[in-house]
């Protein structure tokens, strides 16, 4: 019985530590580049102004570290924006992506919240 009792306690804990673990934020810094840019080397518009940004079909954060991640739950146009502008992204990582929960645009050594899930989700629901 209490062999029975300690193996359920041990994997009740090692599930709940990795619930809470997954599930987490976490905060990334970098760039919004353009997906076919970084991960095909085509379409590099050189900034916002530049014709080729349209031929763009998603961007993406470029850490400083190299790594990319796509940001599925941001409109294009948003991601548009603030492109090759200095981010910082907290949400929670699947792979290669982030749902994104703030995202935060740099502004003279400031990180100004330009875009949160809770108030967005709050204004479509009428919360």
């Amino acid at each position: 019985m209490i062999k029975k009792f300690v193996k359920t306690l041990i994997l009740t804990s090692i599930m709940v530590s990795l619930f809470f673990t997954s599930a987490s934020a976490e905060t990334f810094e970098g760039t919004i580049q353009g997906a076919d840019c970084v991960i095909n080397g085509i379409n590099c518009a050189e900034d916002r102004t530049d014709p080729l940004l349209c031929m763009e079909k998603n961007f993406i954060l470029v850490t400083k570290g190299g790594e990319h991640f796509f940001l599925p739950n941001l409109y294009r146009s948003l991601k548009e924006s603030y492109y090759k502008q200095n981010v910082r992204v907290t949400g929670k990582r699947n792979g290669k992506a982030i749902l994104v929960d703030i995202l935060e645009v740099q502004k003279a050594d400031k990180y100004r919240c330009i875009w949160d899930r809770k108030k967005f989700e709050d204004d479509l629901y009428g919360r």
